[in-house]
């Protein structure tokens, strides 16, 4: 199952497509946020990966194996280039999970990318809230545990994990202000969020 496989496992992949979405021309150079959800991935001996987004996108950074999955959509921070060869590149300095507004992506999220929870879990609570399902999760775990059948312990649980990743966005968010066009490393963001937490 694609989903669940890694970088590593997707090396052979092709990515070989454009660099921007077909249709959508000569990027803004001064953007400096993108979201898009993963497609396929290929990472390179000296640990370069390329990812092709679903719209056709091409972003590219140095990313550990394992840390980004496949139809998981992210919000991703840095910078457009222009590569001599094959055009505009966004070249990705940190990036944050983010969550979808689709049946499929929020499903993905609350199983793999945010909270933990079973496939029918998840499933129960689309079904319930919508694109509010994580929201409701998070922010009401009482009544989400009635809408899953569990206890609410177990709900509360679920719910810290997502409270926890929503802190690790902001905090990503905010680096990323601070640092963007002041010189600071790649990686930067990443390496103060492990140093010093949120």
């Amino acid at each position: 199952y694609l989903g669940r496989q890694t970088v590593a496992q997707q090396n052979a992949c092709d990515t070989r497509s454009a660099v921007v979405a077909p249709g959508t021309g000569t990027p803004d150079f001064s953007q400096r946020e993108l979201t898009g959800t993963v497609h396929t991935m290929r990472t390179f001996d000296f640990g370069w990966t390329l990812v092709t987004l679903t719209n056709g996108t091409v972003v590219h950074g140095e990313f550990e194996d394992g840390e980004m999955e496949y139809n998981l959509t992210y919000r991703f921070f840095g910078a457009w280039q222009h590569h001599g060869k094959y055009g505009p590149q966004f070249a990705v300095d940190s990036f944050v999970l983010a969550q979808a507004q689709t049946e499929a992506g929020t499903i993905a999220y609350l199983t793999r990318g945010g909270a933990g929870l079973t496939r029918g879990q998840a499933k129960k609570l689309w079904d319930a809230f919508g694109a509010d399902a994580a929201k409701r999760l998070r922010e009401e775990p009482a009544a989400a545990a009635e809408t899953m059948g569990i206890e609410p312990a177990a709900a509360e649980h679920y719910a810290e994990k997502l409270r926890d990743a929503a802190k690790h966005e902001a905090a990503t968010i905010e680096l990323f202000g601070l640092f963007a066009s002041r010189g600071f490393p790649r990686g930067a963001v990443k390496s103060c969020i492990r140093a010093w937490g949120e």
